[in-house]
């Protein structure tokens, strides 16, 4: 359950549907700044929330033990763009969607561990973050109808990472609560500030880190002895970068091994067509081409650990005791095992010892 509060508390503040609460003291925005500061902003509405390929965005909280996170683009398509966002308690995904005039969150997902590219996905939502015309006064009533409005443009924002001329918006909430978003050009969110009487909180980006994002899978390979053949796994750290395909990524595990020792998986000119979760059945599809059965030209106990290796490694890494493999589109067969649609493989990797 402790993942499930911590998404609890993720969701709470709507403006950007993720964790930012943290008590602590933050640069003072002065009324009479914002006042002044009328004229609109002549910068493009996306320099407000670029999409920032390879970086992690930490950020640092104070006065939740949930406020702690970070924030790393997954994927983008131009028109939206995946984040991952973790913090102490749980991982979740959301969709920022750019249109025409407006940024707006339309998914937020919880408790989300696996890796999965859900661009296409259906708006869940429509949580309007920044709409034009970007000047101060501008304001719009969200679907929970509050209110949010632009109140400021080139305010000075400190942060433990760096100082920002910001774009900041304003969202009033039900009692009185208040709460501030910034966004600086060709940077996007860099805080938040929440207000409830006499009560501050709030979070603040303290770093952005250049480069791909570390995951880590369960990969499970054949060991061949002179006596038997057996199947072992091994926990491997690997670099993601922003649009990887986790089909060229799996192909490569699978086709080199990740330690001396091991067996490859699949032969070189396999590919792995797509990998697709079905969250009906939470049922891995994974579909190869026809080069599959006879790269692996085995007897039955091999096929069975590489098989087994497949499966194994699937059902890890999204979660699942059920996969169903495909060539083609078509139903895997080979010389020694076959399945009937929607057949699936069920995982089991009870008695599976780690390769060391």
């Amino acid at each position: 359950m402790r993942g499930w509060n911590a998404f609890k508390a993720m969701a709470l503040i709507t403006t950007i549907s993720m964790l930012m609460i943290a008590c602590t003291p933050v640069t003072e925005i002065s009324d009479e700044t914002n006042q002044e500061q009328v004229v609109v902003d002549k910068a493009s509405i996306n320099d407000y929330y670029p999409f920032i390929h390879n970086s992690t965005y930490e950020y640092e909280g104070y006065g939740n033990e949930y406020a702690e996170q970070s924030i790393y683009l997954e994927y983008e398509n131009g028109q939206r763009g995946q984040y991952r966002i973790k913090n102490p308690g749980t991982e979740a995904v959301k969709i920022i969607e750019r249109t025409a005039g407006s940024i707006r969150e339309v998914y937020l997902e919880g408790e989300f561990y696996h890796t999965e590219n859900i661009l296409s996905i259906a708006a869940a939502k429509n949580n309007v973050l920044i709409k034009e015309p970007l000047e101060v006064g501008n304001e719009w009533e969200l679907e929970d109808g509050n209110k949010r409005e632009i109140t400021g443009i080139d305010v000075d924002f400190m942060t433990p990472f760096d100082s920002f001329k910001a774009l900041e918006v304003t969202t009033y909430l039900d009692q009185g609560r208040i709460q501030r978003d910034y966004y600086a050009k060709e940077v996007g969110l860099v805080g938040t500030v929440y207000e409830d009487g006499e009560t501050m909180i709030s979070s603040l980006l303290s770093v952005i880190v250049e480069g791909s994002y570390e995951k880590e899978a369960r990969l499970f390979y054949p060991v061949e002895s002179d006596r038997d053949i057996v199947t072992k796994y091994v926990d491997h750290k690997f670099e993601f970068n922003t649009n990887d395909q986790l089909e060229n990524v799996f192909e490569e595990f699978f086709k080199k091994p990740v330690s001396e020792g091991l067996s490859k998986v699949i032969s070189d000119d396999t590919m792995i067509n797509s990998i697709f979760l079905d969250k009906g059945t939470w049922t891995v599809k994974v579909d190869f081409s026809r080069e599959l059965i006879p790269g692996w030209n085995a007897g039955s106990s091999l096929e069975f650990e590489l098989i087994n290796s497949i499966v194994s490694t699937f059902g890890e890494f999204y979660d699942t005791d059920r996969v169903y493999l495909s060539i083609e589109g078509v139903p895997f067969e080979s010389g020694h095992y076959g399945s009937l649609e929607n057949e699936v493989f069920q995982v089991n990797t009870e008695g599976i010892e780690e390769y060391k």
